[in-house]
């Protein structure tokens, strides 16, 4: 399994059908480092370090592509965001509700 970082993500980026979705996402496209990403209302990429007293956010400058992922009522359910400079520009969904099946 490995470690990874938790994502939040504003819900208007997200389909209709997923906004209500609140266990979080998961990447390993950053750090994964056990900590937060979160991609705000303006599409700006954040990074709380969930190490030490209090939660520091930051804004980062973040240049590439972010994957994250979950299982929504067991199906696998997987993006793409892509940012420059810390601003999302582009987000597509890669697993559009594709049903996996484990054992």
């Amino acid at each position: 399994m490995g470690m990874f970082d938790e994502l939040e993500i504003d819900k208007k980026f997200l389909p209709e059908d997923l906004q209500e979705h609140e266990t979080g996402w998961q990447t390993k496209s950053y750090y994964s480092t056990l900590d937060t990403l979160v991609i705000n209302k303006d599409g700006k990429l954040l990074l709380i370090n969930n190490w030490g007293e209090g939660r520091e956010v930051e804004e980062t400058n973040y240049t590439g592509e972010i994957r994250f992922y979950d299982s929504v009522n067991k199906i696998w359910t997987e993006f793409v965001a892509f940012f420059e400079n810390g601003q999302m520009f582009k987000i597509v969904q890669i697993a559009p509700k594709v049903e996996k099946e484990i054992l």
